[in-house]
């Protein structure tokens, strides 16, 4: 029998674990859940908080009441929220009219434009027809 050095690091041969062998050979059992499915489902399960009110996700509601209390003066929560803000780039640009208005705005005195002119050709042929009667 050799001497083999046994200590820190060096367990006996004897209760290392054996090579090509799992540890844990049953394994995480089948449909089990871990912590972040568990939470990200809670989260995202619609809730109905008051009888007379929509219902929608439970992270919607917290992160609500998140910025209440931060408007509220709460420190902490404004801290949160602002962190938040940066972690996922939500920081609110300032406010210019959407792109969309102006485009309808054209595309609307555009029609009216086109109107008036099938206006001015319509009056026009009416007074040559009106023109056209009178003279036989």
């Amino acid at each position: 029998m050799s001497k083999e050095a046994v200590g820190y690091g060096k367990p006996p041969r004897a209760t290392r674990f054996k090579t090509g062998v799992s540890g844990n050979p049953k394994g995480r059992p089948k449909g089990s859940k871990n912590l972040d499915t568990v939470l990200r489902k809670l989260l995202e399960e619609r809730v109905q908080p008051e009888p007379r009110s929509w219902r929608r996700p439970r992270m919607s509601h917290i992160l609500e009441s998140l910025v209440e209390r931060a408007l509220d003066g709460d420190w902490r929560a404004l801290q949160e929220v602002v962190s938040l803000m940066e972690r996922y780039d939500t920081t609110p640009e300032p406010y210019s009219a959407p792109p969309s208005d102006d485009h309808c705005f054209h595309e609307a005195l555009k029609r009216f434009e086109r109107y008036t002119d099938i206006a001015k050709e319509f009056t026009e042929k009416d007074s040559e027809v009106e023109q056209d009667n009178l003279d036989h």
